[in-house]
């Protein structure tokens, strides 16, 4: 079952003891081969907000008509997983080690544009665990370039495939034509990501024709 991650964002999880807790808050993939390496649950109450790694074996396909995701975790198994702290993707890495030496962590945003990439990569860091996770939020609106440098458009969503918990095609808003139009490129045509320029590469040849749309 092939869905938007836009359509399932917001889904209640629905727990192997009945209870309809948390909702899907995003999922990080990993940027080599854009396999889901986590699905990032929202488990809050009224105060505060828990976000945390759901492993994607333990997710069975979604029911779009209740709009739950089943899984096999109990309501407290699924409460008390590890924090995303525990994995987090480049973007958070980088406001966490920026947040300690810019003075308003409100800019960041702002900030991400003017810094030397030699900067970015000194604040993002290169720990082995997490240097090629990613959040598909974050990755929503980067520039997309095919293998001559020109510009395709930027990510619009991501379709996964829920059966496996794993992404199948890239949703692109292209900017090549006097009219928007929507490109879906396979998962496996996608090439690297570039956290500095917060874009992305997708191969020359691509495996499979693009669908327009």
């Amino acid at each position: 079952m092939n869905i938007r991650l836009l359509d399932l964002i917001g889904f209640n999880f629905l727990t192997s003891d009945g209870a309809r807790t948390g909702r899907l808050h995003d999922i990080l993939l990993d940027d080599r081969s854009l396999s889901v390496h986590y699905v990032v649950g929202n488990t809050s109450r009224l105060l505060g907000r828990r976000l945390v790694l759901i492993e994607p074996g333990s997710l069975m396909p979604p029911d779009l008509d209740r709009q739950v995701i089943p899984t096999s975790l109990t309501a407290e198994q699924l409460r008390f997983r590890p924090s995303i702290e525990c994995c987090r993707p480049v973007s958070r890495r980088f406001v966490d080690r920026a947040s300690a030496v810019l003075p308003c962590p409100r800019l960041l945003t702002q900030l991400i544009a003017p810094l030397a990439k030699e900067q970015l990569a000194n604040l993002v860091g290169s720990g082995p665990a997490t240097c090629h996770v990613r959040s598909a939020r974050e990755l929503k609106r980067y520039q997309v370039y095919d293998g001559n440098d020109r510009s395709i458009g930027y990510i619009k969503d991501f379709v996964i495939d829920t059966r496996i918990w794993r992404t199948r095609r890239v949703s692109i808003a292209s900017t090549r034509f006097a009219q928007q139009q929507r490109l879906l490129i396979s998962a496996s045509d996608v090439d690297c990501f570039s956290f500095a320029d917060r874009s992305v590469t997708i191969r020359s040849e691509p495996s499979a024709p693009w669908l327009r749309f």
